[in-house]
C-alpha cells in the first residue's frame, strides 16, 4: 500500500453530465476510456462503455463513472444526495481548479491494485442462442463493451482504498477488460502420477537397477 489516493466529497451537481464535462476538462475521464454503471428501482445498467454522457442525467439512485484516472460516484446520503471523487494523482490540481466550494471534504488513503471478475459466463439458451449469463439470475447479462463475447471473462481492475489504520474503506473501479481464456481448453490435462512416481520410489528403483 505504497501509493496514495484521495477521496473527495463534492457538492452534488444538478446534472451529472455537466460535472463530468468539467472533470474531463481536467483530463480525468477521457472519452476513449470511460465506463459507467448505475441502477434505480426500475432499471439496472451493467458496467459498460459510456457512450452518451446525457444518460447520466436519468435520475439514477446509484451512479458510478470511472476511468484509469478517477471514479465519480453519486448516490443517496441520508435524505439527500452525495457526490464523491476518488483518484490517485492530481488531487491538488483538481481541488484548485474546481469552483470555490465544490470540494466539501477530502480524505487521504493508501491504495493497492486488485481485480474483480464480473458476473456472467457462456450460456446456450433455447434456440442455440449464446449469451452471457448466470443460472441464478432470471435474465441475460448484457455488458455494453466493444468486442464482448460470452467466451471471454470480464475483469474489472480496481484500486483498494485503505485508511491510515490499514482498514479497507472502499474499492474504486479503474477499467474493464475482456480476458481471452479459450486457450486453457487447448492445454492437455496433467493426470496425477502413479503413487510410486509421486513419492520417488520409481526413481530410486531405477537407480538401483542401473537405469
Amino acid at each position: 500500500m505504497s501509493e496514495q489516493g484521495w477521496w473527495l466529497t463534492l457538492r452534488p451537481p444538478t446534472r451529472p453530465s455537466q460535472l463530468l464535462d468539467s472533470l474531463r476538462g481536467l483530463g480525468l475521464f477521457p472519452q476513449e476510456e470511460t465506463w459507467w454503471f448505475a441502477w434505480r428501482e426500475t432499471e439496472i445498467r451493467l458496467p459498460g462503455v459510456l457512450r452518451e454522457p446525457m444518460d447520466l442525467d436519468d435520475g439514477w439512485e446509484v451512479l458510478r463513472v470511472f476511468s484509469p484516472q478517477a471514479e465519480l460516484r453519486l448516490g443517496r446520503r441520508g435524505r439527500g444526495r452525495g457526490c464523491w471523487l476518488l483518484l490517485e494523482e492530481g488531487a491538488e490540481e483538481v481541488i484548485n481548479r474546481l469552483p470555490d466550494g465544490a470540494v466539501l471534504q477530502q480524505m487521504a488513503c493508501w491504495v493497492e491494485p486488485a481485480h474483480r471478475i464480473l458476473w456472467g459466463r457462456k450460456m446456450v439458451l433455447p434456440g442455440r442462442r449464446t449469451v452471457r449469463g448466470e443460472v441464478i439470475f432470471p435474465r441475460e447479462l448484457t455488458y455494453d463493451l466493444d468486442g464482448d463475447r460470452p467466451e471471454r471473462a470480464l475483469v474489472a481492475e480496481v484500486q483498494l482504498y485503505y485508511d491510515r489504520e490499514g482498514r479497507l474503506q472502499t474499492s474504486r473501479y479503474v477499467r474493464l477488460r475482456l480476458v481471452e481464456h479459450e486457450g486453457f481448453k487447448r492445454l492437455p490435462p496433467r493426470p496425477y502420477p502413479a503413487p510410486d512416481v509421486a513419492v520417488g520410489l520409481a526413481d530410486r528403483q531405477a537407480e538401483e537397477e542401473g537405469w
